[in-house]
């Protein structure tokens, strides 16, 4: 199946799928992201996997068609992604970086039965209720639309990666952010100042969350708190590895092995 625009839910999202396995496996990018910044896919194919992996509505090559973007039409987007692509009533491994992670959490809260295991990659925690987290979230959005993401492309390179990460893994971060279009950008900003927790009672996959040592937007004690809330999860474990907010792209050989042994591939 090629990459390409597909209608999903009403509107045009880059999808795009690797392999042909009987196994789904679908990867969800964060804010400013783009489906480049999962870059391990073919060890996974060659796994038994077919990985799927798609633009959120107004991030890389998806256009920005709604007024208003809400988490649970983002959850909605991932099951639709998945009818697409041949697994709607399969059980899916999910992965999701920080926003994917949100997104993520909140698709396994809402359909359970739809989900074989959770890799959270630096999730953060919820933003709403928090005066602090929403004000950074209505500043970025402002900072966005004010300078543009392309503008705001080396920054964050910098922040998003460790202090020894390489040119590359910035390079990969960088790109990915100049994609994005400053108005959706601005609007899933917007959005996560309005998202709530997920019902933690509903999440009872088994659930690996792989967090960043020197993470400067999601911390390792951030991972331990939602992992402290997955009380009714088959089984939760956190993993601190040695990169930034980027560890599929600072150190995606630590990545893969976690998730292959996690997955018991």
């Amino acid at each position: 199946m090629p990459s390409s625009l597909v209608e999903i839910n009403g509107r045009q999202l880059f999808v795009e799928t690797t392999g042909s396995g009987p196994k789904p496996f679908i990867a969800m990018h964060g804010l400013g992201g783009s489906t480049n910044l999962f870059p391990i896919a073919q060890p996974l194919v060659d796994a038994g996997f077919t990985v799927i992996r798609f633009d959120f509505e107004g991030a890389g090559k998806s256009p920005l068609a709604s007024t208003t973007l809400t988490i649970d039409r983002f959850v909605e987007d991932v099951k639709a992604v998945l009818e697409f692509a041949g697994f709607g009533k399969h059980k899916a491994t999910i992965f999701g970086h920080s926003l994917g992670a949100a997104v993520g959490l909140h698709f396994s809260a809402t359909y359970p039965d739809l989900v074989e295991a959770l890799v959270l990659s630096c999730p953060g925690v919820a933003r709403k209720g928090n005066p602090e987290g929403e004000a950074a979230s209505h500043a970025l959005a402002a900072t966005a639309r004010d300078k543009t993401p392309y503008n705001m492309a080396d920054f964050t390179a910098m922040k998003n990666t460790a202090p020894n990460s390489s040119f590359t893994a910035r390079a990969l971060v960088r790109s990915a952010m100049q994609e994005s279009s400053a108005e959706g950008y601005a609007r899933t900003c917007e959005m996560m100042a309005k998202t709530d927790s997920p019902d933690w009672s509903k999440i009872v996959t088994k659930v690996l969350i792989i967090a960043g040592l020197h993470d400067a937007i999601s911390s390792v004690q951030a991972a331990e708190t939602i992992k402290g809330c997955l009380t009714s999860a088959e089984s939760s474990r956190v993993e601190a590895v040695e990169a930034g907010h980027q560890p599929a792209v600072e150190c995606p050989e630590t990545v893969l092995s976690l998730m292959k042994e996690f997955l018991a591939v």
